[in-house]
């Protein structure tokens, strides 16, 4: 089965977050083409803006797996983990909406040959491109 390259989106508060979300699925369908399969798990959306989310293989409500740890309900980066996996037998990678890849790097390629699951989750929140 081929690796799943996963993002969460959620309510953002400019249209920037949603901008950065559509080009870092084009910069990873630049890179990796049909190597992958891609998804976009979504949180208290509204169908409009549901319906412009950009085009992948997988598109998941989350609102499906409130419940799954209990009482535990998510808040911020915990989305990420609501499924806590898409595809439990090949590697997965889930990304933040603001990384923009513009080369593929060696430690990447390497990590889709493996079994693993990689979750990202910046350090600050940064629309400019400079961390």
């Amino acid at each position: 089965m081929k690796p799943l390259v996963r993002w969460t989106i959620g309510p953002c508060s400019s249209d920037l977050g949603y901008l950065s979300l559509r080009l870092s699925v084009q910069s990873m369908k630049r890179l990796l083409g049909t190597k992958v399969d891609y998804a976009i798990c979504y949180n208290n959306l509204s169908l409009k803006t549901i319906n412009c989310l950009p085009s992948v293989d997988i598109l998941v409500d989350q609102s499906d797996y409130i419940g799954i740890y209990g009482d535990l309900s998510p808040i911020g980066p915990a989305w990420k983990l609501y499924p806590p996996r898409l595809r439990i037998e090949s590697c997965e990678i889930s990304l933040d909406n603001d990384l923009i890849l513009y080369d593929l790097p060696q430690d990447l390629i390497d990590f889709f040959e493996s079994d693993f699951f990689l979750i990202s989750e910046s350090y600050k929140r940064s629309y400019s491109g400079v961390l």
